[in-house]
């Protein structure tokens, strides 16, 4: 599952938390220990990703999501902290049946000329769903696909702020005591799988149709959601 879901990450720019952790929760597994090692293992991809769609980034636009993604991810981590792990499942329910559903409905490329306002309330919003279930993708994924950017500029500014994110969470977690040497280790044994997903994702972003591919992410999200939400 891990493997498929960094795949499915490179090839489109989101999903590895939600197809990930949307499948693991089903399991009676920690899951702050899935959200830590998840976080750190999707590291490479992220930076692949910048790399390569360097120049498609509208960094000025992404800049100002992150000013929002860092204060959200810092209160997200916080409720990873203290919030229970029924509440945590039902919000990730929730948001998995959202972003399905938000997807289906946008499926058809727009041009919405989102005003500069609305940039920071999109990063605190996913800021706070990264840092407490490590899926921060729905409201960045509504933002760029509503505004009709190509394939290539859509996976580029995802990951560039999710990579920021990241950054973010890791001096977060540090500090709260949440990088543990078992989640580490538990990390360090899951990369390989992360990697093989990764070589996979950048064949798939060559070839695959990205329409076609996310429509059935989709429904998988949905589905998902409803699993755990009646679980």
């Amino acid at each position: 599952m891990l493997v498929l879901a960094q795949a499915v990450y490179v090839t489109v720019g989101f999903g590895s938390g939600l197809i990930a952790l949307g499948c693991l929760a089903l399991l009676p597994l920690n899951l702050t220990d899935l959200v830590i090692a998840l976080m750190l293992v999707s590291l490479p991809a992220e930076i692949y990703v910048v790399v390569r769609s360097w120049r498609a980034v509208a960094w000025r636009e992404a800049g100002r999501i992150c000013a929002g993604v860092v204060l959200g991810a810092l209160a997200g981590t916080y409720l990873l902290v203290t919030s229970p792990p029924a509440f945590m499942l039902q919000v990730l329910a929730v948001l998995l049946m959202l972003a399905g559903v938000g997807l289906l409905a946008s499926a058809r490329a727009l041009a919405v000329r989102w005003p500069h306002w609305t940039q920071v309330p999109v990063g605190l919003s996913s800021g706070v769903l990264a840092g407490m279930l490590g899926a921060g993708g729905p409201p960045l994924i509504l933002y760029y696909r509503l505004a009709g950017v190509d394939k290539t500029a859509f996976r580029g500014n995802l990951m560039a702020i999710f990579f920021a994110c990241t950054v973010v969470r890791l001096g977060a977690g540090a500090t709260g005591g949440l990088l543990t040497a078992p989640r580490l280790g538990t990390a360090l044994s899951i990369l390989p799988a992360a990697l093989l997903g990764l070589w996979f994702g950048k064949r798939w972003h060559a070839r695959l149709s990205e329409a076609a591919f996310r429509s059935l992410v989709s429904i998988g999200l949905v589905a998902i959601g409803i699993a755990l939400l009646f679980r």
